[in-house]
């Protein structure tokens, strides 16, 4: 999904400046693409990380129910920053979608 969302942002900010250069329109400002990259940096460790709890969870031969509950959590919390984050990506498209000029 990194690799989705990263181009999804190149592609976003190729269209932007080409609203920019042939219509004078900047639809999405550059704070926000800078923000986006930067949550894709995050993004990737965040992949790292929640790849490192299934991979525990994945390799426990006993279960402590303490321990691999923390991890559920762990996981759970790791889901939810995942969709946050092609959430966010979703929303620049919205945006693109409803100003792009015709």
């Amino acid at each position: 999904m990194y690799d989705q969302l990263k181009v999804t942002l190149s592609i976003l900010m190729e269209l932007n400046d080409r609203c920019k250069l042939n219509k004078g329109i900047e639809i999405i400002s550059k704070a926000e693409f800078e923000e986006q990259l930067d949550n894709l940096n995050d993004y990737s460790i965040m992949v790292n990380e929640m790849n490192f709890i299934l991979e525990n969870l994945k390799s426990k031969t006993e279960l402590s129910y303490s321990a691999t509950e923390s991890e559920l959590h762990q996981l759970h919390i790791k889901f939810s920053d995942s969709i946050w984050h092609v959430n966010e990506v979703h929303e620049l498209v919205k945006k693109m979608i409803s100003k792009f000029p015709i």
